[in-house]
Protein backbone atom coordinates (compact mmCIF):
# COMPACT_ATOMS: atom_id res chain seq x y z
CA UNK A 1 0.00 0.00 0.00
CA UNK A 2 1.04 3.61 -0.46
CA UNK A 3 2.66 5.32 2.51
CA UNK A 4 0.92 8.35 3.90
CA UNK A 5 2.65 11.66 3.23
CA UNK A 6 4.99 12.48 6.13
CA UNK A 7 4.76 15.90 7.83
CA UNK A 8 7.86 18.04 7.77
CA UNK A 9 8.68 17.92 11.47
CA UNK A 10 12.26 16.72 11.23
CA UNK A 11 13.94 19.81 12.71
CA UNK A 12 13.03 18.67 16.20
CA UNK A 13 14.86 17.63 19.36
CA UNK A 14 13.34 17.11 22.79
CA UNK A 15 14.14 15.18 26.00
CA UNK A 16 11.86 12.13 26.15
CA UNK A 17 12.65 10.84 29.65
CA UNK A 18 15.26 8.88 31.58
CA UNK A 19 16.75 5.40 31.53
CA UNK A 20 18.42 4.15 34.71
CA UNK A 21 21.28 1.68 34.41
CA UNK A 22 23.67 0.70 37.21
CA UNK A 23 22.39 3.55 39.34
CA UNK A 24 23.10 6.17 36.65
CA UNK A 25 20.27 8.21 35.11
CA UNK A 26 20.66 8.74 31.36
CA UNK A 27 18.63 11.45 29.65
CA UNK A 28 17.01 10.14 26.45
CA UNK A 29 16.89 12.85 23.79
CA UNK A 30 14.86 12.21 20.65
CA UNK A 31 15.48 13.86 17.27
CA UNK A 32 18.20 16.05 15.83
CA UNK A 33 18.43 19.60 14.48
CA UNK A 34 19.03 20.33 10.81
CA UNK A 35 22.65 21.47 10.59
CA UNK A 36 22.94 23.28 7.25
CA UNK A 37 21.11 24.25 4.07
CA UNK A 38 22.33 21.18 2.17
CA UNK A 39 20.77 18.87 4.73
CA UNK A 40 17.54 20.89 4.47
CA UNK A 41 17.52 20.49 0.68
CA UNK A 42 17.91 16.72 1.00
CA UNK A 43 15.16 16.42 3.59
CA UNK A 44 12.72 13.73 2.44
CA UNK A 45 9.09 14.80 2.24
CA UNK A 46 7.59 11.44 1.31
CA UNK A 47 8.51 8.19 -0.39
CA UNK A 48 6.52 6.26 -3.00
CA UNK A 49 6.71 2.43 -2.88
CA UNK A 50 7.57 2.21 -6.59
CA UNK A 51 10.61 0.30 -7.89
CA UNK A 52 13.46 2.64 -8.75
CA UNK A 53 11.54 5.70 -7.49
CA UNK A 54 13.81 7.93 -5.38
CA UNK A 55 12.33 9.65 -2.31
CA UNK A 56 10.89 13.12 -2.93
CA UNK A 57 12.97 15.83 -1.22
CA UNK A 58 12.38 19.52 -0.59
CA UNK A 59 14.86 20.38 -3.37
CA UNK A 60 12.66 18.46 -5.84
CA UNK A 61 9.64 20.64 -5.24
CA UNK A 62 11.02 23.98 -4.03
CA UNK A 63 13.95 26.38 -4.23
CA UNK A 64 15.82 26.54 -0.92
CA UNK A 65 17.76 29.78 -0.40
CA UNK A 66 19.21 31.70 2.54
CA UNK A 67 17.70 35.16 2.88
CA UNK A 68 19.35 38.03 4.73
CA UNK A 69 16.64 39.66 6.84
CA UNK A 70 19.01 41.69 9.00
CA UNK A 71 17.34 44.91 7.81
CA UNK A 72 14.20 43.85 9.71
CA UNK A 73 16.10 43.04 12.91
CA UNK A 74 17.37 45.36 15.65
CA UNK A 75 19.86 44.27 18.30
CA UNK A 76 22.46 46.55 19.86
CA UNK A 77 24.87 46.57 22.78
CA UNK A 78 26.22 49.91 23.98
CA UNK A 79 25.35 51.46 20.61
CA UNK A 80 27.03 48.73 18.53
CA UNK A 81 25.31 46.09 16.41
CA UNK A 82 25.02 42.84 18.32
CA UNK A 83 23.58 39.33 18.36
CA UNK A 84 21.41 38.39 21.33
CA UNK A 85 21.37 34.75 22.45
CA UNK A 86 18.67 33.43 24.76
CA UNK A 87 19.75 30.30 26.67
CA UNK A 88 17.41 28.22 28.80
CA UNK A 89 18.48 25.37 31.03
CA UNK A 90 16.89 21.93 31.21
CA UNK A 91 14.61 21.46 34.19
CA UNK A 92 16.76 18.86 35.94
CA UNK A 93 19.82 21.11 36.20
CA UNK A 94 20.71 23.90 38.61
CA UNK A 95 20.18 27.46 37.37
CA UNK A 96 23.20 28.77 39.24
CA UNK A 97 25.53 26.01 37.94
CA UNK A 98 24.39 26.37 34.32
CA UNK A 99 24.71 30.16 34.47
CA UNK A 100 28.20 29.89 35.97
CA UNK A 101 29.36 27.51 33.23
CA UNK A 102 27.92 29.77 30.55
CA UNK A 103 29.81 32.75 31.98
CA UNK A 104 33.02 30.69 31.93
CA UNK A 105 32.43 29.74 28.29
CA UNK A 106 31.74 33.38 27.40
CA UNK A 107 35.13 34.32 28.85
CA UNK A 108 36.76 31.59 26.74
CA UNK A 109 35.10 32.89 23.55
CA UNK A 110 36.24 36.46 24.26
CA UNK A 111 39.80 35.28 24.84
CA UNK A 112 39.77 33.19 21.66
CA UNK A 113 38.29 35.81 19.31
CA UNK A 114 39.87 39.26 19.39
CA UNK A 115 37.38 42.12 19.28
CA UNK A 116 34.41 40.04 20.43
CA UNK A 117 32.63 41.32 23.53
CA UNK A 118 30.06 39.18 25.32
CA UNK A 119 27.82 40.56 28.07
CA UNK A 120 25.18 38.70 30.08
CA UNK A 121 22.30 41.16 29.88
CA UNK A 122 19.92 38.97 31.89
CA UNK A 123 21.28 36.26 34.18
CA UNK A 124 18.87 34.37 36.43
CA UNK A 125 21.88 32.71 38.05
CA UNK A 126 22.93 36.04 39.56
CA UNK A 127 19.67 36.29 41.49
CA UNK A 128 20.02 32.71 42.74
CA UNK A 129 23.61 33.41 43.81
CA UNK A 130 22.53 36.55 45.67
CA UNK A 131 19.77 34.73 47.57
CA UNK A 132 21.85 31.64 48.35
CA UNK A 133 24.82 33.78 49.39
CA UNK A 134 22.64 35.90 51.66
CA UNK A 135 21.07 32.82 53.28
CA UNK A 136 24.47 31.20 53.74
CA UNK A 137 25.86 34.35 55.34
CA UNK A 138 22.86 34.57 57.68
CA UNK A 139 23.26 30.93 58.62
CA UNK A 140 26.95 31.31 59.45
CA UNK A 141 26.42 34.63 61.20
CA UNK A 142 23.53 33.23 63.23
CA UNK A 143 25.59 30.29 64.42
CA UNK A 144 28.55 32.52 65.29
CA UNK A 145 26.38 34.97 67.26
CA UNK A 146 24.69 32.11 69.13
CA UNK A 147 28.10 30.81 70.22
CA UNK A 148 29.25 34.34 71.14
CA UNK A 149 26.21 34.92 73.37
CA UNK A 150 26.77 31.56 75.05
CA UNK A 151 30.44 32.39 75.63
CA UNK A 152 29.55 35.78 77.14
CA UNK A 153 27.09 34.33 79.64
CA UNK A 154 28.90 31.12 80.57
CA UNK A 155 32.38 32.67 80.33
CA UNK A 156 33.85 29.28 79.52
CA UNK A 157 35.09 28.07 76.16
CA UNK A 158 34.45 24.37 76.91
CA UNK A 159 30.61 24.35 76.92
CA UNK A 160 30.72 26.74 73.97
CA UNK A 161 32.76 24.20 72.00
CA UNK A 162 30.20 21.51 72.80
CA UNK A 163 27.37 23.62 71.37
CA UNK A 164 29.56 24.59 68.42
CA UNK A 165 29.98 20.91 67.56
CA UNK A 166 26.26 20.29 67.93
CA UNK A 167 25.31 22.92 65.30
CA UNK A 168 26.91 21.37 62.18
CA UNK A 169 25.92 17.84 63.25
CA UNK A 170 22.30 18.95 63.62
CA UNK A 171 22.45 20.60 60.18
CA UNK A 172 23.89 17.49 58.54
CA UNK A 173 21.21 15.36 60.20
CA UNK A 174 18.54 17.72 58.87
CA UNK A 175 20.08 17.48 55.38
CA UNK A 176 19.93 13.68 55.52
CA UNK A 177 16.24 13.81 56.47
CA UNK A 178 15.65 16.29 53.63
CA UNK A 179 17.33 13.93 51.18
CA UNK A 180 15.13 10.97 52.07
CA UNK A 181 11.95 13.07 51.83
CA UNK A 182 12.95 14.54 48.42
CA UNK A 183 13.35 18.09 49.70
CA UNK A 184 15.98 19.80 47.56
CA UNK A 185 18.32 22.62 48.53
CA UNK A 186 16.54 25.67 47.18
CA UNK A 187 15.83 29.24 48.23
CA UNK A 188 12.89 28.21 50.42
CA UNK A 189 14.50 25.20 52.11
CA UNK A 190 17.74 27.08 52.74
CA UNK A 191 15.67 29.88 54.22
CA UNK A 192 14.25 27.27 56.59
CA UNK A 193 17.77 26.22 57.58
CA UNK A 194 18.76 29.84 58.19
CA UNK A 195 15.59 30.41 60.22
CA UNK A 196 16.15 27.23 62.20
CA UNK A 197 19.84 27.73 63.00
CA UNK A 198 18.97 29.94 65.96
CA UNK A 199 16.56 27.33 67.26
CA UNK A 200 19.12 24.57 66.64
CA UNK A 201 21.20 25.72 69.58
CA UNK A 202 18.30 26.33 71.98
CA UNK A 203 18.02 22.74 73.15
CA UNK A 204 21.78 22.26 73.36
CA UNK A 205 22.21 25.50 75.32
CA UNK A 206 19.53 24.50 77.85
CA UNK A 207 21.13 21.09 78.36
CA UNK A 208 24.74 22.33 78.53
CA UNK A 209 23.82 25.14 80.94
CA UNK A 210 22.05 22.74 83.28
CA UNK A 211 25.00 20.35 83.16
CA UNK A 212 27.33 23.29 83.74
CA UNK A 213 25.26 24.37 86.77
CA UNK A 214 25.26 20.91 88.31
CA UNK A 215 28.96 20.60 87.68
CA UNK A 216 29.56 23.89 89.49
CA UNK A 217 27.58 22.54 92.46
CA UNK A 218 30.18 19.81 92.90
CA UNK A 219 28.67 16.84 91.06
CA UNK A 220 30.95 14.61 89.01
CA UNK A 221 31.19 15.12 85.27
CA UNK A 222 29.29 11.93 84.43
CA UNK A 223 26.61 12.48 87.07
CA UNK A 224 26.11 16.11 86.00
CA UNK A 225 25.78 15.04 82.34
CA UNK A 226 23.17 12.36 83.09
CA UNK A 227 21.15 14.27 85.66
CA UNK A 228 21.44 17.60 83.85
CA UNK A 229 20.07 16.22 80.56
CA UNK A 230 17.39 14.15 82.32
CA UNK A 231 16.14 17.11 84.33
CA UNK A 232 15.36 19.28 81.27
CA UNK A 233 14.48 16.50 78.77
CA UNK A 234 10.74 16.94 79.20
CA UNK A 235 10.90 20.72 78.94
CA UNK A 236 12.98 20.87 75.76
CA UNK A 237 10.92 18.07 74.15
CA UNK A 238 7.71 20.01 74.79
CA UNK A 239 9.31 23.21 73.56
CA UNK A 240 10.50 21.54 70.34
CA UNK A 241 7.14 19.91 69.64
CA UNK A 242 5.25 23.17 70.14
CA UNK A 243 7.53 24.89 67.62
CA UNK A 244 7.12 22.05 65.12
CA UNK A 245 3.34 22.24 65.56
CA UNK A 246 3.45 25.84 64.34
CA UNK A 247 4.95 24.80 60.98
CA UNK A 248 3.24 21.41 60.58
CA UNK A 249 -0.13 22.85 59.42
CA UNK A 250 1.60 24.21 56.29
CA UNK A 251 1.75 20.60 55.04
CA UNK A 252 -2.06 20.48 54.97
CA UNK A 253 -2.68 23.74 53.11
CA UNK A 254 -3.49 23.88 49.41
CA UNK A 255 -2.46 25.93 46.41
CA UNK A 256 0.52 28.23 46.11
CA UNK A 257 1.10 28.42 49.88
CA UNK A 258 1.70 24.68 50.05
CA UNK A 259 4.01 24.69 47.02
CA UNK A 260 6.16 27.51 48.39
CA UNK A 261 6.33 26.83 52.11
CA UNK A 262 6.20 23.04 52.38
CA UNK A 263 9.98 22.78 51.96
CA UNK A 264 10.50 25.46 54.60
CA UNK A 265 8.17 23.79 57.10
CA UNK A 266 9.76 20.38 56.62
CA UNK A 267 13.28 21.80 56.84
CA UNK A 268 12.56 23.60 60.10
CA UNK A 269 10.87 20.50 61.53
CA UNK A 270 13.81 18.31 60.57
CA UNK A 271 16.26 20.80 62.08
CA UNK A 272 14.39 20.90 65.37
CA UNK A 273 14.05 17.11 65.58
CA UNK A 274 17.76 16.78 64.88
CA UNK A 275 18.65 19.40 67.49
CA UNK A 276 16.51 17.64 70.10
CA UNK A 277 18.16 14.29 69.43
CA UNK A 278 21.63 15.84 69.52
CA UNK A 279 20.88 17.76 72.74
CA UNK A 280 19.76 14.60 74.56
CA UNK A 281 22.55 12.32 73.32
CA UNK A 282 25.67 13.97 71.90
CA UNK A 283 25.74 17.04 74.15
CA UNK A 284 25.68 15.14 77.47
CA UNK A 285 28.32 12.73 76.18
CA UNK A 286 30.64 15.57 75.10
CA UNK A 287 29.95 17.46 78.31
CA UNK A 288 30.99 14.48 80.41
CA UNK A 289 34.32 14.48 78.58
CA UNK A 290 34.93 18.20 78.21
CA UNK A 291 33.58 19.76 81.42
CA UNK A 292 35.77 17.75 83.77
CA UNK A 293 37.75 20.46 85.54
CA UNK A 294 36.57 21.30 89.06
CA UNK A 295 35.38 24.93 89.12
CA UNK A 296 33.18 25.10 92.20
CA UNK A 297 32.15 28.65 92.98
CA UNK A 298 32.62 29.87 89.42
CA UNK A 299 28.95 30.89 89.39
CA UNK A 300 29.99 33.98 91.37
CA UNK A 301 30.88 35.66 88.06
CA UNK A 302 27.18 35.91 87.24
CA UNK A 303 26.07 36.71 90.77
CA UNK A 304 25.72 40.42 89.97
CA UNK A 305 23.39 39.66 87.05
CA UNK A 306 21.34 37.29 89.20
CA UNK A 307 21.00 39.90 91.98
CA UNK A 308 19.83 42.51 89.45
CA UNK A 309 17.31 40.07 87.97
CA UNK A 310 16.01 39.23 91.46
CA UNK A 311 15.30 42.91 92.13
CA UNK A 312 13.47 43.26 88.79
CA UNK A 313 11.27 40.25 89.57
CA UNK A 314 10.47 41.53 93.07
CA UNK A 315 9.55 44.97 91.65
CA UNK A 316 7.23 43.35 89.08
CA UNK A 317 5.49 41.23 91.69
CA UNK A 318 4.83 44.26 93.89
CA UNK A 319 3.39 46.35 91.04
CA UNK A 320 1.37 43.87 88.96
CA UNK A 321 -1.00 46.52 87.63
CA UNK A 322 1.80 48.70 86.28
CA UNK A 323 3.42 45.72 84.56
CA UNK A 324 0.14 44.67 82.92
CA UNK A 325 -0.68 48.20 81.72
CA UNK A 326 2.84 48.65 80.33
CA UNK A 327 2.82 45.46 78.32
CA UNK A 328 -0.74 45.97 77.05
CA UNK A 329 0.33 49.42 75.84
CA UNK A 330 3.36 47.90 74.11
CA UNK A 331 1.08 45.29 72.50
CA UNK A 332 -1.26 47.99 71.16
CA UNK A 333 1.65 50.04 69.82
CA UNK A 334 3.08 46.93 68.15
CA UNK A 335 -0.24 46.12 66.46
CA UNK A 336 -0.60 49.70 65.20
CA UNK A 337 2.96 49.65 63.91
CA UNK A 338 2.44 46.31 62.15
CA UNK A 339 -0.74 47.50 60.43
CA UNK A 340 0.91 50.72 59.26
CA UNK A 341 3.89 48.92 57.71
CA UNK A 342 1.96 47.54 54.73
CA UNK A 343 2.37 44.12 53.14
CA UNK A 344 3.72 42.62 49.95
CA UNK A 345 3.82 39.11 48.48
CA UNK A 346 7.59 38.98 47.96
CA UNK A 347 10.08 41.79 48.57
CA UNK A 348 12.05 43.05 45.58
CA UNK A 349 15.82 42.56 45.70
CA UNK A 350 18.31 44.64 43.75
CA UNK A 351 20.19 42.44 41.27
CA UNK A 352 21.57 45.21 39.06
CA UNK A 353 19.76 43.78 36.00
CA UNK A 354 17.14 46.27 34.89
CA UNK A 355 14.61 46.00 32.10
CA UNK A 356 13.11 48.88 30.12
CA UNK A 357 10.12 48.02 27.91
CA UNK A 358 9.16 50.61 25.28
CA UNK A 359 5.74 50.16 23.69
CA UNK A 360 5.35 52.31 20.58
CA UNK A 361 2.00 53.73 19.39
CA UNK A 362 -0.09 51.41 17.24
CA UNK A 363 0.96 51.15 13.64
CA UNK A 364 4.49 52.51 14.17
CA UNK A 365 6.90 51.62 11.40
CA UNK A 366 10.19 49.82 11.91
CA UNK A 367 12.13 52.99 11.17
CA UNK A 368 10.20 54.98 13.77
CA UNK A 369 10.68 52.25 16.35
CA UNK A 370 14.44 52.10 15.74
CA UNK A 371 14.76 55.89 16.14
CA UNK A 372 12.97 55.74 19.52
CA UNK A 373 14.98 52.68 20.56
CA UNK A 374 18.26 54.50 19.85
CA UNK A 375 17.06 57.57 21.74
CA UNK A 376 15.94 55.62 24.84
CA UNK A 377 19.10 53.50 24.84
CA UNK A 378 21.22 56.66 24.60
CA UNK A 379 19.34 58.26 27.51
CA UNK A 380 19.74 55.15 29.65
CA UNK A 381 23.45 54.91 28.84
CA UNK A 382 23.96 58.45 30.17
CA UNK A 383 22.49 57.62 33.59
CA UNK A 384 25.05 57.39 36.37
CA UNK A 385 26.22 53.90 37.42
CA UNK A 386 24.85 52.22 34.25
CA UNK A 387 27.50 49.84 32.90
CA UNK A 388 26.00 48.15 29.81
CA UNK A 389 22.90 48.79 27.73
CA UNK A 390 21.49 46.26 25.25
CA UNK A 391 18.42 46.74 23.06
CA UNK A 392 16.41 44.42 20.84
CA UNK A 393 13.20 44.48 18.86
CA UNK A 394 10.43 42.16 20.05
CA UNK A 395 9.32 40.56 23.28
CA UNK A 396 12.78 39.79 24.60
CA UNK A 397 13.81 37.10 27.05
CA UNK A 398 11.24 35.94 29.54
CA UNK A 399 9.32 39.17 29.86
CA UNK A 400 5.98 37.46 30.13
CA UNK A 401 7.22 35.64 33.21
CA UNK A 402 8.49 38.83 34.74
CA UNK A 403 5.17 40.59 34.29
CA UNK A 404 6.31 43.74 32.51
CA UNK A 405 3.00 45.15 31.43
CA UNK A 406 1.46 44.00 28.17
CA UNK A 407 4.73 43.93 26.31
CA UNK A 408 5.82 40.46 27.26
CA UNK A 409 5.82 37.96 24.48
CA UNK A 410 5.06 40.33 21.59
CA UNK A 411 7.37 40.34 18.61
CA UNK A 412 5.97 43.23 16.58
CA UNK A 413 7.87 46.29 15.40
CA UNK A 414 6.17 48.30 18.16
CA UNK A 415 7.89 46.64 21.10
CA UNK A 416 11.45 47.41 22.27
CA UNK A 417 13.28 45.55 25.04
CA UNK A 418 16.22 47.37 26.62
CA UNK A 419 18.44 45.49 29.06
CA UNK A 420 20.41 47.56 31.56
CA UNK A 421 23.29 46.35 33.73
CA UNK A 422 24.18 48.46 36.74
CA UNK A 423 27.82 48.85 37.73
CA UNK A 424 28.73 45.95 40.02
CA UNK A 425 29.74 48.19 42.90
CA UNK A 426 26.52 50.24 42.81
CA UNK A 427 23.81 47.59 42.59
CA UNK A 428 22.13 49.09 45.67
CA UNK A 429 21.41 52.27 43.69
CA UNK A 430 19.08 50.40 41.30
CA UNK A 431 15.87 52.02 42.67
CA UNK A 432 17.37 55.49 42.13
CA UNK A 433 18.45 54.52 38.61
CA UNK A 434 14.95 53.26 37.82
CA UNK A 435 13.40 56.54 38.96
CA UNK A 436 15.92 58.56 36.94
CA UNK A 437 15.21 56.55 33.78
CA UNK A 438 11.47 57.12 34.25
CA UNK A 439 12.00 60.87 34.70
CA UNK A 440 14.31 61.28 31.70
CA UNK A 441 12.05 59.31 29.33
CA UNK A 442 8.75 60.99 30.22
CA UNK A 443 8.84 63.17 27.10
CA UNK A 444 9.03 60.21 24.69
CA UNK A 445 5.80 59.40 22.86
CA UNK A 446 5.61 55.77 23.96
CA UNK A 447 4.58 53.66 26.96
CA UNK A 448 7.72 52.94 28.99
CA UNK A 449 7.97 50.44 31.85
CA UNK A 450 11.08 50.09 34.00
CA UNK A 451 11.91 47.49 36.63
CA UNK A 452 14.41 44.99 37.98
CA UNK A 453 14.30 41.99 35.67
CA UNK A 454 15.85 39.44 38.04
CA UNK A 455 14.52 40.09 41.51
CA UNK A 456 10.76 40.70 41.46
CA UNK A 457 9.65 37.31 42.82
CA UNK A 458 6.11 38.56 43.26
CA UNK A 459 5.82 39.24 39.55
CA UNK A 460 7.15 35.76 38.69
CA UNK A 461 4.68 33.95 40.94
CA UNK A 462 1.61 36.11 41.20
CA UNK A 463 1.74 39.00 38.78
CA UNK A 464 3.31 42.41 39.06
CA UNK A 465 1.91 45.12 41.30
CA UNK A 466 -1.81 45.35 42.09
CA UNK A 467 -4.38 43.79 39.75
CA UNK A 468 -8.04 44.77 39.65
CA UNK A 469 -10.44 42.54 37.71
CA UNK A 470 -13.52 44.11 36.11
CA UNK A 471 -16.13 41.54 35.04
CA UNK A 472 -19.26 41.85 32.95
CA UNK A 473 -21.08 40.75 29.80
CA UNK A 474 -20.89 43.83 27.56
CA UNK A 475 -17.34 44.17 26.27
CA UNK A 476 -17.77 47.77 25.13
CA UNK A 477 -19.00 48.74 28.61
CA UNK A 478 -16.10 46.84 30.18
CA UNK A 479 -13.61 48.77 28.04
CA UNK A 480 -15.00 52.09 29.26
CA UNK A 481 -15.06 50.92 32.87
CA UNK A 482 -11.49 49.59 32.65
CA UNK A 483 -10.25 52.93 31.33
CA UNK A 484 -12.13 54.79 34.10
CA UNK A 485 -10.70 52.50 36.80
CA UNK A 486 -7.19 52.96 35.36
CA UNK A 487 -7.58 56.75 35.55
CA UNK A 488 -8.72 56.53 39.18
CA UNK A 489 -5.78 54.30 40.10
CA UNK A 490 -3.33 56.57 38.27
CA UNK A 491 -4.55 59.50 40.40
CA UNK A 492 -3.54 57.71 43.61
CA UNK A 493 -0.20 58.85 45.02
CA UNK A 494 2.56 56.29 44.60
CA UNK A 495 1.12 54.43 41.60
CA UNK A 496 3.04 54.18 38.35
CA UNK A 497 2.89 52.35 35.01
CA UNK A 498 -0.88 51.84 35.26
CA UNK A 499 -2.36 49.73 32.45
CA UNK A 500 -6.08 49.30 31.78
CA UNK A 501 -5.45 45.74 30.55
CA UNK A 502 -7.29 46.11 27.23
CA UNK A 503 -5.38 44.18 24.62
CA UNK A 504 -3.81 46.26 21.87
CA UNK A 505 -4.94 45.51 18.33
CA UNK A 506 -3.11 46.10 15.09
CA UNK A 507 -4.71 48.42 12.49
CA UNK A 508 -6.15 46.35 9.67
CA UNK A 509 -7.69 46.65 6.22
CA UNK A 510 -10.54 44.17 5.78
CA UNK A 511 -11.49 42.87 2.34
CA UNK A 512 -15.12 41.76 2.10
CA UNK A 513 -15.75 39.37 -0.78
CA UNK A 514 -19.05 39.78 -2.61
CA UNK A 515 -20.02 36.14 -2.90
CA UNK A 516 -22.45 36.59 -5.81
CA UNK A 517 -19.96 38.54 -7.95
CA UNK A 518 -17.08 36.21 -7.07
CA UNK A 519 -19.14 33.16 -8.07
CA UNK A 520 -20.16 34.89 -11.31
CA UNK A 521 -16.47 35.22 -12.17
CA UNK A 522 -15.73 31.65 -11.13
CA UNK A 523 -13.88 32.59 -7.94
CA UNK A 524 -14.28 31.45 -4.37
CA UNK A 525 -13.39 33.44 -1.28
CA UNK A 526 -10.30 31.26 -0.79
CA UNK A 527 -9.11 32.00 -4.34
CA UNK A 528 -9.50 35.73 -3.76
CA UNK A 529 -7.42 35.36 -0.59
CA UNK A 530 -4.67 33.51 -2.48
CA UNK A 531 -4.51 36.26 -5.11
CA UNK A 532 -4.34 39.06 -2.52
CA UNK A 533 -1.74 37.11 -0.56
CA UNK A 534 0.44 36.78 -3.66
CA UNK A 535 0.19 40.50 -4.33
CA UNK A 536 1.13 41.46 -0.77
CA UNK A 537 4.22 39.24 -0.85
CA UNK A 538 5.91 41.68 -3.26
CA UNK A 539 7.70 44.71 -1.80
CA UNK A 540 6.41 48.15 -2.59
CA UNK A 541 2.78 47.17 -3.17
CA UNK A 542 0.71 50.20 -4.16
CA UNK A 543 -2.12 50.44 -1.60
CA UNK A 544 -4.01 53.20 -3.40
Amino acid sequence: SLHDALPICQNFTMPAGYITEDGVDYLVRTGDDIRDIDELKELVIFSLPLPGMAPITIADVADVVVTDDSDTMYSKLNGNDAVILSIQKQSEYSTADVASRIRDRMAEVEAKHEGVEMVALMDQGVYVDIVVGSITDNLLMGGALALLILLIFLRDIRPTIVVGIAIPISLVTALVLMYFSNVTLNVISMGGLALGVGMLVDNSIVVIENIYRMRSEGKSAKEAAVEGAKEVAGAITASTLTTISVFAPILFTQGLTRQIFTDMGLTIAYSLVASLAIALTLVPMLASRVITKDFKGKEQKLKGVMNWYTKVVEFSLRRKGLVLVTFIALLVVSIIGALSMGTEFFPATNTGQLMVIVQMPEGSSLEETIVVADEVAHIVAQVDYVDNVGASLGGGMGLGMLGFGGAGGSSTTENISIYVLVDEGNVGKSPDIIREIRDKTEHIDADISVGDSGADMGSMLGGRGVSIIVSGREFSVLEDMARDVAKIIASVDGTMEVSHGIERTEPEIRVIVDKEKSIAHGLTGAQVFIEINELLKDEGVDTT
